[in-house]
């Protein structure tokens, strides 16, 4: 056992001890290995959606305080050039990190 591993006992029915079987088979690993890979790979998943939700919400965010600026006026429209140029850097900027 790997450091601070400890296994666990479940029981799956036939219908899903088949389905990780095949899992396993078409890997070249054993069902426990299977298993945790699949764990992994969802617990992965999930926390990669997580970070999308939470970026989209800054997002959504940042565009309604953007738009309640320009409508109390706070701020100027600019031409489609001016964004055309203002992305052309920011692009830059990225790719120089």
């Amino acid at each position: 056992m790997k450091g601070g591993a400890r296994p666990i006992s479940i029981r799956l029915d036939a219908a899903l001890m088949r389905r990780a079987t095949v899992f396993a088979r078409r890997r070249k690993v054993g069902v426990s290995t299977a298993l945790r890979m699949i764990i992994s790979e969802h617990l992965e998943a999930a926390d990669a959606g997580a970070e999308l939700d939470a970026a989209l919400r800054w997002q959504r965010e940042r565009a309604w305080a953007a738009f309640e600026r320009w409508e109390r006026e706070e701020v100027g429209e600019v031409s489609l050039d001016e964004l055309r140029r203002a992305h052309g850097q920011a692009m830059r900027r990225a790719r120089r990190r």
